[in-house]
């Protein structure tokens, strides 16, 4: 009752006065023994016991946990006795929560005290990885393991885009960091797991903590790799090997959304870009072959001309954030293990989900060229969003600024006079183009293009000369060889038989000027064209001979004593 109360009130004190007074050794050995973990502290309304008492905490924790009043503090050397600790500690605020989710409302009735102790506890990493269970408010308010719990970061989707899934989601005063600290799962992660893969992003057999980072071994290769035009040329090469006809190079100023992506860090990469499209799709070789940093095929199959070798990796010259999309697949690498959520790669499966609709802002910028992020993609599309300022900074890869649109820009106009040269020693591309794509443009316009528009065979009737084989002869005896196995091919070959072709090829150059032309000649009179694009074309002829020499070239290329000479 509340007389009872006021008089224990007033006579408690009396008794803790006394009991303060006692003296170091016996006295207090005695008041310990006799009061230990008995609920001998009066707090105004009930005796508990020391050790759900301190001097101080943080939130108001009563009736579970206590906070020693001012009029009690005054026995400071008594309380001490008794055991009273300064402040407490998370093991007690997990008790208590453990206390609060075992009562008849499962801690309903005290939501907010729920939360502030979750924020507490999750501020302990070291006591949150040791605990068996964390128990954490639900939407609802009941208290439950935190283990089974999701929290919203993904919360510009309404419940009807989340495919049927059920999730218990936490209360929605638990932020996203204390959620991911105490060990609830993340919604952006959930409806991206079903779909994906991670990627062993190094070289095949070496574990994920090698003692050389990925970071520095890219800025070793980089720096064995020289910017400019060879990267666009190892990104043609290697859509030649994949079988790829046509190749597209597009420049995009666009700035996409930021809010719905796989991780928050990843705003950082939905700026400016390089896009590069092939028609080929990825096999399973490809994939793997990609993921396998400092290590490539193409010194040893000698029918590839550089199918994601060491110089593929060339691309951090622009980029830390490299992704692509190829089939039913969508693939993000991040050696820095900073951007993408838990690891250096991920590969998620995106055909007949709904991967877009749930993350529009992260797969938007994907949506060129005919891929439509909801089925299968029958060719491939790069991305290489290039660094700002900031990432530049932080990047441990590159430092380089220079690799800006503008940058990229003159890096594609100048490829112009380089096309023919491409074009003439590939085996399968046979058209490349050129696109820009304004930050408020409606749509890419195409620039320029160069195109084979003709290859024929060139044969000699009557003559002594070798019948021409087709344009991929050489490289179908080639085909399946490696190092050793070519040479023994090409010495046992009698050279009448050793492959030659011969092409007469038409390389036609098509650039689209977008420049409004003047209406008038100068003087007045209107005899311009009407303003608008125009295009102007040309056409070249090139003789290529490609062919495998015999004689004495054979001879010493063949001999084990020059292999290391690479003839």
């Amino acid at each position: 009752t509340a007389s009872f109360g006021q008089v224990i009130s007033a006579e408690v004190p009396r008794l803790y006065q006394v009991l303060n007074r006692t003296k170091p050794g016996y006295e207090t050995d005695a008041v310990r023994d006799v009061l230990h973990e008995s609920e001998c502290l009066w707090m105004g309304d009930a005796f508990v016991s020391p050790g759900r008492a301190a001097f101080s905490c943080p939130v108001d924790a009563a009736p579970h946990l206590y906070t020693v009043s001012p009029d009690l503090a005054v026995f400071g050397h008594l309380l001490k006795i008794l055991g009273v600790r300064q402040k407490f500690g998370s093991g007690d605020y997990c008790e208590c929560l453990t206390r609060m989710a075992s009562g008849p409302d499962g801690g309903m009735g005290d939501v907010d005290l729920a939360v502030n102790l979750v924020q507490l506890v999750s501020d302990d990493t070291v006591t949150v990885g040791n605990m068996d269970v964390l128990y954490a408010p639900d939407e609802e308010g009941r208290l439950r393991p935190s283990s089974d719990l999701v929290y919203n970061d993904a919360d510009w989707l309404g419940r009807t885009a989340l495919g049927g899934r059920e999730y218990v989601f936490a209360h929605k005063k638990i932020s996203a960091a204390v959620g991911e600290r105490v060990g609830m799962g993340s919604l952006r992660r959930l409806l991206v797991s079903a779909n994906e893969d991670r990627i062993e992003f190094g070289v095949p057999h070496e574990e994920f903590g090698q003692s050389e980072s990925i970071t520095r071994r890219l800025r070793n290769i980089i720096e064995m790799y020289p910017e400019g035009p060879s990267i666009l040329s190892e990104l043609i090469q290697n859509a030649d090997d994949a079988g790829a006809t046509t190749v597209r190079f597009m420049l995009s100023r666009k700035q996409y959304g930021t809010k719905s992506l796989l991780g928050p860090k990843l705003s950082a990469w939905q700026g400016p870009s390089l896009y590069v499209y092939n028609d080929a799709a990825f096999t399973e070789s490809d994939f793997r072959n990609l993921s396998h940093i400092g290590q490539g095929a193409k010194l040893e199959k000698l029918s590839t001309t550089g199918r994601f070798g060491l110089g593929f990796n060339s691309v951090f010259h622009w980029t830390d954030v490299p992704s692509f999309v190829s089939g039913d697949h969508v693939v993000l690498f991040d050696p820095h293990e900073r951007y993408i959520p838990n690891g250096k790669g991920i590969r998620i499966r995106f055909s007949d989900t709904d991967l877009l609709s749930q993350f529009p802002d992260q797969f938007a910028p994907y949506c060129h060229f005919g891929n439509d992020l909801a089925s299968r993609f029958e060719g491939t599309l790069f991305r290489f969003p290039f660094r700002s300022p900031t990432a530049a900074r932080e990047s441990e890869i590159s430092n380089n600024e220079t690799y800006s649109s503008n940058g990229i820009e003159t890096l594609l106009l100048n490829l112009k006079e380089q096309l023919p040269r491409f074009l003439l020693f590939l085996r399968n591309v046979m058209r490349i183009e050129v696109y820009f794509e304004e930050e408020d443009g409606d749509a890419p316009e195409m620039k320029f293009f160069a195109e084979i528009s003709d290859r024929k065979k060139i044969s000699f009737p009557g003559s002594k000369l070798a019948k021409s084989v087709d344009w991929n002869g050489v490289q179908q005896f080639l085909a399946g060889s490696n190092k050793d196995t070519f040479y023994s091919k090409l010495y046992r070959t009698p050279l009448a038989q050793l492959p030659v072709s011969r092409f007469l090829v038409t390389i036609s150059f098509s650039a689209i000027n977008t420049a409004k032309v003047p209406l008038s000649d100068g003087d007045g009179d209107s005899g311009g064209a009407p303003p608008g694009p125009h295009t102007e074309n040309s056409s070249d002829e090139y003789l290529v001979y490609n062919c495998l020499g015999g004689g004495d070239c054979r001879e010493m290329a063949c001999d084990p004593r020059h292999r290391h000479m690479k003839f």
